[in-house]
């Protein structure tokens, strides 16, 4: 008895040791097992961010069709009234050059606009020369208005309030020599006049 208690004690001893390695090697496969699992959740949770920045893109993306159909749809009212109109905004108000063609797609007019403003306007003949141009008010002709003929050539020049000649009314040859000038109102010429040749002499 007093020989096999070492012996047995012994087997004891070794049997700790290798259940003791078992442990330590199953804590080492557990440690790597949760630095993969950490590793997958990290690579699983880095997912939402990268998709999350995807949305805003298409977001983004989204807005901008939005506008180009609204562009899109305005010029189709317009073509299908069919006439016409091009030119700028900004801030949400006409700005800079429009210009506008009738049914036939034969240019009308062009605008100049100021913030909202028209500043001068033009009217052209079917051959696309201008006909006339300057300031409206209320729809009718205010201030200096030039007239050109069928050639695009300066004819006159007239004064105007409300839709009506009153003032300086100024006639022009084809070669660009001044013909007559004086105060107008309405129909009647009145006040001083004047005169000139072809040459630019007065008579």
């Amino acid at each position: 008895m007093k020989k096999t208690l070492p012996i047995f004690l012994v087997i004891l001893l070794i049997a700790a040791v290798v259940v003791n390695k078992r442990f330590l090697v199953d804590m080492e496969n557990e440690t790597v097992q949760e630095i993969i699992n950490e590793i997958e959740i990290t690579q699983e949770d880095e997912k939402p961010i990268v998709e999350e920045v995807k949305p805003k893109e298409e977001l983004k993306e989204k807005h901008v069709e939005k506008v180009q159909q609204k562009a899109a749809k305005t010029k189709k009212i317009i073509e299908q009234d069919l006439s016409r109109e091009e030119g700028e905004y900004d801030d949400g108000k006409k700005d800079g050059l429009w210009k506008y063609w009738d049914k036939k797609g034969i240019k009308e007019k062009e605008i100049i606009f100021e913030k909202g403003d028209d500043i001068l306007w033009s009217f052209f003949a079917p051959n696309g020369n201008k006909t006339r141009e300057g300031q409206m008010e209320d729809g009718k002709e205010e201030g200096v208005w030039t007239f050109y003929d069928e050639n695009g050539i300066k004819e006159r020049e007239t004064e105007h309030k409300s839709g009506k000649e009153d003032g300086i009314y100024s006639l022009w040859f084809d070669n660009g020599q001044k013909k007559e000038e004086g105060p107008y109102l309405g129909t009647t010429r009145i006040g001083t006049w004047t005169w000139w040749d072809e040459k630019g002499n007065k008579w």
